[in-house]
């Protein structure tokens, strides 16, 4: 008796091959829709995501470029001051010795001068105090002032003075700047971008009660006080040119964040999309290597069936035709019989089949049933049939 296999095959069963077609249908519907996918991603990347980082990065960089000049306003902005404060601490004994000398009937701008100086080292007096309160007794004061001169540690508070105490009495920089310097302290207004990176003070429009210091009419009085003057000077402009440029810095500090992080979103969406794009090029390839995978098992299947087919109509053994019947008058004749001979057995072809490791169900003569894998093998089972076909012979017996 045949094998489940060699019944399939000698059956002549037709193979079905609608799953393998299903399954090729699905795989292309896949890569449709991936291409479609890739195509709208490339399309959202390049019409929008990369023209928003671009536009987002063009508005960082002058954000950027501005708060790091005020930056650098800022860190520079003592310079003149500590070149002011050095040119006191150059001051010899004699010259100290002649501003000494002075104070028992100073000339008025040497007095004043003196005064702003007392005023601005001894800030911490009108520590929270409001600006009304600030202001030089001159009866109170005045022998202070002298005693300061004449302490020799006068010329080190110079040196070693720290502008940031102004920040805590900033009504003493402001009385100092509009009383003694004529100047204004208006820090309302932020400076315009481009402009020059240390504001300057410009004169107060309120006319003060005695006419600002000026440095020539000082050098008059007594040179080593100019020195002194330009010192105080130089502090006043410094602590009011430190307010604007920080308010103008944390305007431009807002800005600056506010465009890094619109910048930073961009850079984000455009790395999500391209990560998204490479992994959508990944399951793209993927399916479209399945996709030929499943195309070259159809191709194979097919001529696999082709071969099967060729084969049943060489291999089937068809009884020659009966002789013409003799008339009524004489005896019928029998038909020959025909008789197979099998000069070797079909084992050998049950035994080949089975060593290819596909299972064929009993009771079952069709191949392609639901198993792709029979479809793989019909070749060499195509070709197990045709050597034992040379094998078998027929012969009429009588």
């Amino acid at each position: 008796a045949l094998s489940a296999a060699g019944r399939a095959v000698a059956g002549g069963g037709a193979p079905s091959l609608q799953s393998e077609s299903n399954a090729l249908e699905e795989a292309r519907l896949r890569c449709e829709g991936l291409r479609a996918r890739l195509a709208e991603e490339e399309d959202g990347l390049r019409r929008r995501l990369r023209p928003c980082l671009t536009e987002a990065t063009a508005a960082a960089v002058p954000a950027r470029a501005e708060r790091t000049e005020l930056q650098k306003a800022l860190e520079s902005l003592a310079d003149a001051r500590l070149r002011a404060a050095q040119e006191v601490g150059g001051l010899s004994k004699k010259q100290l010795a002649e501003i000494r000398q002075l104070l028992r009937s100073p000339p008025d701008p040497v007095k004043r001068t003196l005064a702003a100086a007392w005023l601005l080292l001894h800030c911490h007096r009108f520590k929270e105090k409001p600006a009304s309160a600030v202001r030089f007794d001159e009866k109170a004061d005045w022998p202070r002032c002298q005693k300061m001169l004449v302490d020799e540690g006068f010329v080190s508070s110079v040196l070693n003075y720290d502008a940031k105490q102004l920040d805590e009495a900033p009504a003493v920089a402001a009385h100092v700047a509009t009383a003694y310097l004529g100047l204004s302290t208006g820090t309302s207004a932020a400076p315009a971008p481009g402009a020059s990176a240390k504001p300057a003070l410009r004169r107060s429009a309120t006319v003060p009660v005695k006419a600002p210091l000026e440095l020539a009419a000082v050098a008059r009085a007594s040179a080593p006080c100019e020195t002194l003057l330009r010192w105080v000077q130089e502090l006043v402009v410094e602590h009011v040119s430190r307010l604007k440029l920080q308010e103008a810095l944390r305007s431009a500090e807002a800005k600056a964040a506010e465009a890094e992080a619109a910048e930073a979103k961009a850079e984000a969406d455009v790395a999500e999309s391209e990560a998204s794009l490479g992994r959508l090029r990944d399951a793209l390839s993927a399916e479209e290597a399945a996709l030929a995978a499943l195309m070259a098992e159809k191709v194979a299947a097919e001529k696999a069936v082709r071969d099967l087919r060729k084969l049943e109509s060489l291999g089937t053994v068809t009884p020659k035709a009966a002789p013409t019947a003799a008339p009524a008058s004489r005896p019928p004749k029998r038909s020959p019989e025909i008789e197979l001979e099998v000069n070797s057995t079909l084992a050998v072809v049950e035994q080949k089949l089975a060593q290819c490791g596909i299972p064929f169900p009993d009771a079952s003569s069709e191949l392609l049933a639901g198993d792709p894998k029979q479809a793989l093998m019909l070749p060499q089972i195509a070709e197990v049939l045709k050597e034992h076909r040379g094998k078998l012979k027929s012969r009429w017996t009588k």
